[in-house]
């Protein structure tokens, strides 16, 4: 499958954004752990955060892609001693199919998806990825 026309009008859904986000319908989740790399200032991983996200949404390959959330490892609820990453966010996808297309377009480095998130990926340190599906 060639993910080069992502952008053209044939291949978009007309759902709208606001619809879309926290979709009673999503199924799959996938939750992202990360810290930024050393210089990496927030408001530029914001911004790239941001326009990746945007376009996940824009082009259906998720039906959200939540906010950046600070961890709060002092809290009795963090019982994660294997990890120490202090930011996490969740993008949610509406079913397994839609998951495994953003899966492909990104590996496939499809632009510019591909560009956008390499400019996620370059920022980060040590993340970890953790993908469920809601019963």
């Amino acid at each position: 499958m060639s993910f080069s026309c992502l952008r053209c009008p044939a291949n978009r859904r007309s759902l709208d954004r606001k619809k879309r986000v926290g979709a009673p319908g999503m199924t799959y989740q996938l939750l992202n752990q990360f810290d930024l790399k050393p210089g990496v200032d927030r408001a530029r991983f914001d911004a790239a955060w941001a326009a990746f996200g945007a376009y996940l949404i824009d082009e259906d390959l998720a039906v959200s892609v939540g906010p950046l959330f600070n961890r709060e490892p002092q809290s009795g609820y963090d019982t994660d001693d294997v990890r120490a990453h202090n930011l996490m966010a969740v993008i949610g996808f509406r079913d397994k199919a839609q998951a495994d297309l953003a899966w492909d377009a990104i590996e496939a480095r499809a632009q510019p998806l591909g560009r956008l998130h390499a400019g996620v990926f370059g920022l980060v340190h040590d993340p970890v990825f953790t993908f469920w599906q809601q019963s």
